[in-house]
């Protein structure tokens, strides 16, 4: 990627889209040096058989993404709305741990 000034965004965006077991990609066609990218994409695929997760532990990686990604929104909306009294645990007073931040508005 860095060699073709590839986007990386739009690279892994891509990237995601593209079936495991694909033996090709729409993301060589964005790329000049196609030879170079087929032998980089085998050793990608080759890497992801080496490294397979079983599909109990996806499933379980995928509600704790559901878990987080719920906490993730609730965050979202109390930094939408950073006036608005609360009762939750985002107004209560910092930990410990939390007392030497410092952070202001451009941090």
């Amino acid at each position: 990627m860095a060699r073709e000034g590839s986007d990386y965004t739009r690279t892994f965006r891509m990237l995601s889209h593209t079936e495991q077991q694909s033996a090709s990609s729409p993301l060589r066609d964005t790329f000049i040096d196609r030879a170079a990218f087929d032998a980089w994409f085998d050793r990608y695929r080759a890497r992801l058989r080496t490294e397979a997760v079983d599909d109990a532990l996806r499933q379980e990686l995928h509600r704790l993404h559901e878990v987080l990604l719920a906490e993730l929104h609730r965050l979202h909306e109390v930094l939408r709305q950073p006036f608005t009294d609360r009762d939750d645990d985002y107004a209560s007073r910092p930990p410990e741990w939390g007392k030497r931040l410092e952070v202001s508005c451009s941090s």
